[in-house]
């Protein structure tokens, strides 16, 4: 079976290890979030030296809400926290398809302070807004609706425009962030019940 030159061109691209990085670095708070509220949700008992990394993560969470005038639920506090990271994850995952120009991804590469001021100046705090409906499940939800559904309509082995292998990329990194925070948070259990 010969390959035309698109697929040739798209299969050959590497895996950017940027969103690999990303996947990892987001997988860390969401684990620790989930760890927490299933905590609170069973009233797990911890092992000391887990309970001293929830009981790190929950301080580090706490000052986040400390402005508002009434006392926020901590478990609201780790989903909001969970929330938030999905989002940051899903925008970056759909600002690629928000570059998409006439079917082709932007050439221009922006450069890591264009990409971190993005991240901060817009992601982190539409992000941080809309988590406070929890706003993050949704975003996962759609993008592993879209994910699934490429799978089914196109294939694995389909011919991909850049834009697909784009947002196909991005979406995998997404989906592996949230992956790596629950095997994290399995793990973490697993842990406290052989110790």
């Amino acid at each position: 079976m010969t390959m035309t030159p698109a697929q040739n061109s798209v299969s050959a691209r590497p895996k950017s290890s940027y969103g690999f990085w990303i996947a990892v670095c987001g997988a860390v708070p969401s684990a620790l979030s989930i760890i927490s509220v299933t905590q609170r949700t069973f009233n797990i008992g911890l092992q000391p030296i887990l309970l001293d990394i929830v009981s790190y993560y929950r301080k580090l969470v706490s000052p986040l809400f400390g402005f508002l005038p009434f006392e926020i639920p901590g478990w609201y506090k780790d989903l909001w926290l969970l929330s938030a990271v999905i989002l940051l994850a899903g925008l970056r995952t759909l600002h690629v398809h928000l570059n998409a120009d006439d079917g082709e991804v932007q050439k221009s590469e922006p450069s890591r302070v264009a990409k971190w001021l993005t991240l901060v100046l817009l992601y982190l705090p539409l992000a941080l807004v809309a988590s406070a409906l929890l706003a993050g499940f949704l975003l996962l939800l759609f993008i592993l609706f879209g994910w699934i559904s490429f799978y089914f309509e196109r294939g694995q082995h389909a011919e991909l425009s850049p834009v697909d292998y784009e947002g196909k990329a991005a979406a995998d990194y997404f989906l592996l962030s949230i992956l790596l925070a629950v095997v994290a948070a399995v793990a973490f259990y697993l842990t406290n019940a052989a110790g």
